[in-house]
């Protein structure tokens, strides 16, 4: 899981461990990129995904769990 995946170091980070063969959660609160940056984790691995959240709000964040350990299972 990388906050802020969806640009930026964020993105460049994401695409450095979707080399190795891990699986992918980018999380961002702008879905406006979300389609581009799937789009390139997914040439590199095998699970890209991204969740919508503002890592501020601690409703995002319980959302955001959720999702990963139904997803991903334990994060690393």
């Amino acid at each position: 899981m990388i906050t802020g995946g969806a640009s930026g170091l964020g993105l460049a980070m994401a695409l450095r461990w979707a080399k190795t063969g891990a699986s992918i959660c980018i999380v961002d609160r702008d879905e406006s990129r979300k389609d581009e940056a799937i789009k390139t984790l997914q040439t590199e691995c095998k699970l890209a995904l991204f969740f919508k959240a503002d890592i501020t709000s601690d409703e995002d964040i319980q959302a955001l769990k959720s999702f990963t350990d139904e997803k991903l299972g334990n994060l690393d």
